[in-house]
C-alpha cells in the first residue's frame, strides 16, 4: 500500500507505514500525525480511565478535523 496523500501532490510512491484511524487511508511517516486520547470505560456508577493514554493514527485531513471539531470528510 502507498501513501496516499504523496500519491495525491504526486511527489511519489511512497509506501505507507500505517492507515488513518478515521478514513482508512495509508500514510508514510511524513504524512502521519498521532494523538495520544484517554480510554474511557464504563465502570459500575461512574467512568474510569485507562491507566495508559491509547495511540491513534489519523492523516493530516483527519487531524485537523479533529483539532476544529468538525468531522472529516
Amino acid at each position: 500500500m502507498n501513501c496516499y496523500d504523496c500519491h495525491a501532490t504526486e511527489k511519489a510512491d511512497t509506501s505507507a507505514v500505517a492507515m488513518c484511524h478515521c478514513c482508512g487511508s495509508g500514510l508514510c511517516p511524513d504524512h502521519l500525525r498521532m494523538i495520544r486520547p484517554v480510554v474511557h470505560r464504563l465502570n459500575g456508577m461512574g467512568v474510569a480511565h485507562g491507566p495508559a493514554l491509547a495511540r491513534q493514527l489519523l492523516c493530516v485531513t483527519c487531524h485537523a478535523a479533529q483539532a476544529t471539531g468538525l468531522p472529516a470528510a
